[in-house]
C-alpha cells in the first residue's frame, strides 16, 4: 500500500513538474501568453495539497532544476517568488483556513516575494528594477510622440498628448507601490479561484468558495480611515516631508480602487435583482472600467455604500 501511494507521489508530482516548466516557458517564449506564469501557483499547490510538504518542496526544487536549463538565473529568481505562493496556497488549504485568512496568507506571501525579490535584484545584484521599469516607460513615451510627429499633427495638439504622456508616466512612477500590493493581491485570488474550481471538479476537497460578488461590502470602520488619509494629505502638505506625497497618493489611491469595487457590487447587485440582461450588465462593466466618468461615479457610490449599506436601504424600501 505504501509502495502504491509513494508511486503515486512521484507520477503526480512529476506530471505537476512538467505543467510547471510549461506554464512558465510558454510564458517567457510565446507570444502573448506571459500570463500564464503568474498561475503557475496552482500545480505546485496541487502537489503539496495532495502529496504533503516534502514531495511539495522536492517539486518546486525541480522545477528550479529544470528551468535553469532555459531560462537565466534572474528569472529563475523571478519565479521562485512565484514557487512560494504555490507553497503558501496548498499550505493554508491543507490547514482547512478559512477562505479569507487563505487569500490574506497567500496575499502577504506574494507581496514578500516581490519586495524580496526587488531587494535581492537591487542590493545584491546591483540591477534597479524601478529605473529599468521608468526607462522603458519613457522611451514608450519618446516612441509614441515620434509617431504623431511623423503623423503630422498640429503643434497644439502634439504638445497636449506630450504633456499627458508625461503626467501619466509620472504617474506610474509614483503609483509604483500600489501596483506591486494590487499585483499580489490580484495573484493570490486568481490563484485561489482556479485552485478551487479544480478540487471542486476533481472532489479532491472542497473549499469555502468567495462570497458572490454583489454581496462584497467594505467594512463602516474603512471611511475613518478614509478621513484621516484625506485630513493628513490636507495637513502634510504644507511640509517638505521625503516620500510622504508618495505615501498619501498611493493611500488615496488604494481607497479609490476599494470604493470602485464596492460600488460596482452595489450596481451589480441591483441589476442582478431587476434581471437585466447579460449585454446590458457587460456594457455597464465596461463602461466602468474605460470611461473616467463612470468609475468616478462608482467609487461614489462605494463610498456611500460604506456609511449607510445602500442595499439594506433601499431592500426596505
Amino acid at each position: 500500500m505504501n509502495n502504491k501511494s509513494s508511486t503515486r507521489a512521484i507520477l503526480e508530482g512529476a506530471m505537476m513538474t512538467a505543467l510547471t516548466v510549461v506554464l512558465v516557458l510558454a510564458g517567457f517564449y510565446i507570444p502573448f501568453m506571459s500570463l500564464l506564469v503568474f498561475i503557475t501557483p496552482v500545480p505546485l499547490s496541487m502537489v503539496f495539497l495532495r502529496q504533503g510538504f516534502k514531495a511539495g518542496v522536492i517539486t518546486v526544487i525541480t522545477s528550479i532544476l529544470i528551468l535553469l536549463i532555459f531560462l537565466d538565473p534572474i528569472s529563475i529568481i523571478s519565479m521562485a517568488s512565484l514557487f512560494l505562493v504555490g507553497i503558501a496556497l496548498g499550505y493554508t488549504i491543507y490547514r482547512k483556513m478559512k477562505t479569507f485568512s487563505i487569500i490574506v496568507v497567500t496575499f502577504f506571501t506574494s507581496l514578500f516575494s516581490m519586495i524580496t525579490y526587488f531587494v535581492v535584484m537591487t542590493k545584491i545584484l546591483g540591477i534597479k528594477i524601478a529605473d529599468t521599469m521608468f526607462k522603458s516607460l519613457e522611451e514608450s513615451k519618446n516612441m509614441t510622440l515620434m509617431f504623431y510627429k511623423q503623423l503630422g499633427i498640429k503643434e497644439d495638439s502634439y504638445n497636449q498628448i506630450s504633456t499627458m504622456l508625461s503626467s501619466l508616466t509620472e504617474t506610474t512612477k509614483i503609483l509604483l507601490p500600489l501596483g506591486l500590493i494590487i499585483g499580489s493581491l490580484l495573484i493570490a485570488i486568481v490563484n485561489f479561484y482556479l485552485l478551487s474550481i479544480i478540487l471542486k471538479r476533481t472532489g479532491y476537497q472542497k473549499i469555502e468558495p468567495l462570497p458572490s460578488f454583489e454581496t462584497w461590502r467594505l467594512p463602516t470602520s474603512i471611511s475613518i480611515f478614509f478621513v484621516l488619509v484625506v485630513l493628513l494629505n490636507l495637513f502634510l502638505s504644507k511640509y517638505n516631508i521625503p516620500n510622504m506625497n508618495v505615501i498619501l497618493i498611493n493611500s488615496f489611491m488604494a481607497f479609490m480602487i476599494a470604493f470602485f469595487v464596492d460600488g460596482m457590487a452595489v450596481i451589480y447587485y441591483f441589476m442582478k435583482k431587476y434581471n437585466w440582461s447579460k449585454v446590458a450588465k457587460t456594457l455597464i462593466i465596461i463602461s466602468s472600467l474605460f470611461i473616467p466618468m463612470f468609475t468616478q461615479i462608482l467609487a461614489f457610490v462605494g463610498l456611500i455604500d460604506v456609511a449607510i449599506d445602500l442595499r439594506k436601504v433601499f431592500d426596505r424600501k
